[in-house]
């Protein structure tokens, strides 16, 4: 797959910048494509980015928000007397404390990028070039059963207290995955979706995803702007701004695609011997098994498989021969459940042939 991307670059090279400038001519690309053929790609090829299965991604996610990110906090000590801080034992020196502040920024910074490509199926490189402008939040809303029976009660209790006496019942338990989208309802509680308008590099193919990241990319916003003024860096947000720049980057830029391979490849290897793997390969997980997981996840929920390929920015064709080898344990429900007790139910045919005239001839 590294050797097809290659390739991949270098005709595009070829193509946008040879060809356009005149430095070539049309018949030396193939196919009018590039200089090199395109490798085969095979079934072991595609599972060079496993899914991740639930139980890993659930240890990976609280190992990077709860342990690696803390790593980098400097001892209870240096926090208690700033003024002794010290580097080494002869001089003051205050490049260890610079250095806790940008590790703490990156690593935060790397637990919401792997959320959100976990949950939009979103390539690395095109997370990394999403801009806050390309984002709209909407509050759709939720109903929660507790917060509207204690609202309830707090209405009941204002009323006898001003000797009047009503009747109001709760409202009917919903699912919790709809919305609710009068705010006045009894026991709204706020529920933030994020519509993502991205373009991937590979197709140029435009989309918007639909993802429940409103509350995870609100949180990060607040972050961002409260490490900026807290630590006083040069850093104006604007609707320009990519969504994972960091004030410690020259020009505010995102994190290379490399640092993040290599922090990936970090967390990975302090979990070695936790992590199960995918059955169907040993392949280790790489940063596109975020978007393997999107995928795989949704094909085993049932998802509509053209609505997938368009949110995925894949061919369906493609989008099928790159993850067919989900696991099907996970389906076996459908597949063995029997209607026990239900008589077998019989219809009769219908010959359109046989259908006579209404009149005569």
């Amino acid at each position: 797959m590294v050797l097809a991307g290659e390739i991949t670059k270098i005709n595009e090279w070829a193509n946008k910048f040879l060809l356009r400038n005149k430095y070539i001519e049309a018949d030396m690309l193939l196919d009018n494509r590039g200089f090199l053929k395109q490798v085969k790609v095979t079934q072991k090829d595609r599972d060079a980015n496993p899914a991740i299965n639930s139980e890993d991604w659930r240890k990976i996610i609280d190992y990077v928000r709860d342990i690696w990110r803390h790593e980098c906090i400097p001892p209870l000590d240096y926090l208690e007397a700033p003024d002794k801080r010290t580097y080494s034992d002869l001089e003051p020196d205050r490049r260890q404390w610079a250095r806790w502040k940008r590790v703490w920024f990156y690593r935060t910074l790397f637990w919401h990028f792997i959320l959100l490509a976990k949950n939009t199926g979103m390539s690395p490189e095109e997370v990394l070039k999403l801009k806050w402008k390309n984002i709209e939040i909407k509050d759709v809303g939720r109903l929660s059963q507790s917060k509207a029976k204690q609202e309830i009660e707090e209405i009941i209790s204002e009323a006898q207290a001003e000797g009047k006496e009503i009747d109001i019942e709760e409202p009917e338990a919903t699912d919790p995955s709809e919305w609710v989208s009068n705010p006045n309802t009894c026991g709204r509680e706020e529920r933030l979706v994020a519509f993502i308008f991205t373009t991937r590099a590979k197709t140029q193919q435009s989309r918007e995803i639909p993802c429940n990241q409103g509350k995870e990319l609100k949180r990060w916003m607040q972050f961002v702007k409260d490490h900026v003024a807290e630590n006083n860096l040069d850093m104006n947000i604007t609707g320009d701004s990519y969504v994972f720049a960091s004030p410690y980057n020259e020009e505010n830029d995102s994190p290379h695609y490399t640092s993040l391979s290599l922090s990936w490849r970090e967390i990975r290897s302090a979990l070695k011997d936790q992590l199960k793997g995918h059955k169907f390969t040993d392949k280790p997980y790489t940063l596109y098994s975020l978007r393997s997981t999107f995928i795989e996840d949704h094909l085993l929920k049932g998802t509509d498989l053209f609505l997938l390929a368009r949110i995925a920015g894949h061919d369906v064709k493609e989008l099928m021969r790159s993850y067919e080898r989900i696991d099907i344990r996970k389906r076996a429900r459908e597949i063995t459940s029997i209607n026990y007790g239900k008589k077998g139910e019989t219809y009769e045919d219908i010959n359109l042939l046989e259908i006579e005239p209404t009149t005569e001839r």
